[in-house]
């Protein structure tokens, strides 16, 4: 310290020197960001100007788009992942899966979740139907044996119903995008004398795959100018 010398010009500015070591070169914190699949898009356009993207890229699965930035530096990357997850207001309904429900069990959800109905007056139609359900199942089993080594089965079921077997739903079929409207199958079966629901929809089926397509290609082209890689 001895051999430094100084000159501070004018007088109302300060010069304060410190003797001892410095502290240690922190390098900046990786950070890894998750989130619905427009957050990368987000961040890109959101803080853009902060990063030289020449270090840039990004990776693409059937539901992913991940932003990687400083991929091949052991300090200070960035990891922005955006995730395509059905909504969880359409996995309640069970569509398309092997839920299964009974009768007052189906009528309960429809009530409670008449919000995504379409119409509610068609809501309030079907739970009814469910809930005043007469089912007669007659069941005719005849064996023959004829001690001959044949022997004839005969099974006969007969089913009598009042329902209304289909209903529209309007609910967002990803996280965070908008809300899409699709016909609903009510299907049952008799086993053992108990009926069992389930829920289809070609629909959905469709909208679902189409959906995925024009969400991610839309989303990759706010980011242009980034290498894509598709995995």
């Amino acid at each position: 310290m001895d051999n430094i010398k100084l000159t501070v010009t004018p007088q109302t500015n300060e010069l304060i020197i410190r003797e001892g070591s410095a502290l240690p070169l922190k390098w900046p914190d990786n950070l890894k960001i998750t989130g619905t699949i427009d957050a990368p898009a987000i961040f890109y356009r959101g803080k853009g100007e902060n990063y030289d993207w020449t270090r840039g890229h990004v990776e693409v699965t059937k539901d992913t788009i991940t932003l990687l930035w400083g991929h091949h530096e052991n300090d200070g990357k960035l990891v922005v992942v955006g995730k395509l997850e059905q909504d969880p207001d359409l996995v309640k309904f069970g569509i398309n899966s092997s839920r299964t429900f009974h009768q007052k069990e189906l009528a309960n959800m429809l009530k409670m979740n008449r919000i995504y109905f379409a119409d509610r007056d068609e809501n309030m139609g079907i739970v009814s139907s469910l809930e005043k359900l007469r089912v007669r199942v007659t069941q005719e089993i005849e064996n023959g044996n004829d001690f001959k080594g044949n022997k004839k089965h005969l099974f006969e079921q007969n089913v009598q119903h009042e329902i209304r077997l289909q209903f529209t739903l309007v609910v967002p079929l990803y996280k965070g995008q908008e809300k899409k409207s699709f016909l609903v199958d009510v299907n049952f079966d008799i086993t053992d004398g108990n009926t069992v629901f389930w829920l289809e929809s070609v629909d959905l089926k469709e909208l679902i795959e189409t959906e995925r397509i024009r969400i991610i290609d839309s989303q990759i082209s706010k980011m242009g100018g980034l290498t894509i890689i598709y995995q």
